[in-house]
């Protein structure tokens, strides 16, 4: 929350808002509030390793841009990257994939077939975050190097979102078999300790310098195959007060902020100076719910807290009542999505007497997690405190530094907690990383969801080419899912960055990447 003094300076800073030069124009200054628990692109679920990741390693493929009114945006449609073509056959179950010819790593030696190879059975290997669905399509075996330029891949089935899962950092990204083996090498199902600091792939970004709780940095990779960026350095500067981001952009000390408060944000966009830009993001604001945890194992309880609570007020807080409240455990923009199965409205007779069938008929009382600098979940958190207290459940609101949140609801501490389940455009992806018994913890079902019934049909639709019968399944899996419901989705995520006009070049993505290879300040 803003504090009175901040304000005091922010309403000064306003009635001043003198035209701004173009600052440092070689260099980007992005405000965060939180550092990255970890850069292994093998290895991460978090957005701040994602934003180094995707600039320092690259896929075989990529999602294409299109131009809308003059302004590039990210789709969903593929196009060979690191590959500079593929292509399958045995009915879609071998993929052949060429390489570009003259790609070097940041170290300056040649990528080959062989670190193809090698990154693929890596990720298999650590089997950790995202891995799992990876490894549903393809055996280490089935990675094949044909020669030095081309790899081939034998999945085990149709797999109908093998290429958008090469197409993410953290499931196809290409590593240097050479440099990793030099530094730790391979333990399956172990983190590398080096690669979660250091990172050297074939990106037009190299990992710059980090300094715990002031800065992280990118810069630019002078030998990149793709042409130099047009910027020299990217600074990350970890500013946890977002008022002081703001102030700062104001200032012309920063040239893009991230995820700023719904006033501020408002404020944001009545400055002629500044730029909000909007990312409709695949997911939900969710209040997860530890499924192992008394009282949550218990779906009954876990409903009576769904009936509790009131979406539209909880978006009216948190975003300015933009957000869409979600009428499915899947988001909208899925394919497959329903919001026929929500059987949820606002209800607090049925909710408390849900929670007197569970045997809670005072209530109970828990904590809500949330981490720290997230202004929207905080607003979040503590209207959920105030709606949940009116059917008895007491909750205790706290905030946790992003390390110690991430480690947290990985490792199932946290009883209840709030975060966005961001994720790329691949349904089959969603359903295993939330709902899959075997992506418990790490791998993304953070809620330790378990239901032998829904296992089988993630199973079934991965397996499943033909778009009614996949359409079908989600549906199915939607109506058990929302009955369990393991994870409570609140509102529909967009991701709002505030940028100086002076700022071009940014394009963002539906599956959730950014590039700052041809971003600049001009």
């Amino acid at each position: 929350m803003l504090n009175k003094r901040l304000w005091i300076a922010l309403s000064a800073a306003l009635l001043l808002s003198p035209a701004q030069a173009v600052s440092n124009p070689d260099t980007l200054y992005f405000g965060v509030y939180f550092e990255p628990a970890s850069i292994d692109a093998h290895a991460i679920t978090e957005w701040a390793g994602m934003w180094l990741d995707d600039n320092i390693y690259e896929t075989l493929v990529r999602y294409k841009t299109k131009s809308v009114g003059g302004k590039l945006e990210g789709t969903t449609t593929l196009q060979p990257w690191l590959a500079q073509k593929y292509t399958a056959s045995n009915g879609g179950k071998t993929y052949t994939f060429e390489l570009r010819k003259n790609v070097k790593f940041q170290d300056g030696t040649a990528l080959t077939a062989d670190d193809v190879q090698f990154s693929l059975q890596r990720v298999l290997a650590l089997d950790l975050g995202p891995a799992k669905q990876l490894k549903d399509c393809v055996d280490p075996a089935g990675i094949k190097v044909l020669d030095p330029l081309r790899v081939q891949v034998d999945l085990k089935n149709s797999c109908p979102s093998f290429l958008a899962l090469l197409a993410q950092t953290n499931t196809g990204a290409i590593m240097s078999k050479t440099y990793v083996n030099k530094n730790g090498g391979v333990k399956p199902g172990q983190l590398n300790d080096y690669l979660r600091t250091h990172g050297m792939g074939t990106g037009p970004f190299t990992m710059g310098d980090t300094t715990a709780g002031v800065k992280f940095e990118l810069n630019a990779n002078p030998n990149y195959w793709g042409g130099k960026p047009k910027l020299a350095k990217i600074v990350f500067r970890v500013i946890k007060d977002l008022s002081n981001q703001y102030l700062l952009l104001r200032q012309g000390q920063l040239d893009v902020v991230y995820n700023l408060p719904s006033e501020l944000l408002e404020q944001s966009m009545k400055e002629p100076s500044l730029t909000v830009n909007k990312q409709s993001a695949i997911g939900a604001q969710t209040l997860y719910m530890n499924n192992t945890q008394k009282p949550f194992n218990d779906p009954k309880v876990r409903q009576a807290l769904m009936y509790a609570v009131n979406q539209q007020e909880l978006s009216d807080a948190a975003t300015l009542g933009i957000a869409k409240p979600s009428r499915s455990v899947l988001p909208g923009a899925l394919p497959g999505y329903t919001g026929n199965e929500w059987p949820y409205k606002t209800n607090l007779d049925k909710a408390k007497s849900l929670l007197k069938e569970a045997g809670y008929p005072s209530g109970f009382a828990s904590t809500i997690y949330y981490n720290s600098g997230n202004a929207e979940r905080e607003k979040t958190a503590v209207t959920l405190q105030a709606q949940l207290a009116k059917v008895g459940i007491k909750v205790d609101v706290r905030s946790v530094a992003w390390p110690t949140f991430v480690d947290g609801y990985q490792t199932g501490k946290f009883p209840m907690f709030v975060v966005s389940n961001l994720a790329a455009p691949i349904l089959d992806q969603y359903m295993t990383q939330n709902f899959d018994s075997g992506s418990a913890g790490a791998g993304g079902n953070y809620s330790f969801y378990k239901n032998p019934a829904v296992d089988k049909m993630i199973a079934q639709l991965s397996a499943t080419t033909a778009p009614a019968d996949r359409n079908a399944l989600a549906r199915r899996l939607q109506k058990t899912i929302n009955t369990d419901l393991p994870l409570a989705p609140l509102y529909d995520v967009s991701l709002y960055y505030v940028m100086q006009k002076w700022v071009k070049g940014w394009t963002l993505y539906p599956s959730g990447n950014w590039y700052f290879k041809d971003v600049s300040k001009e």
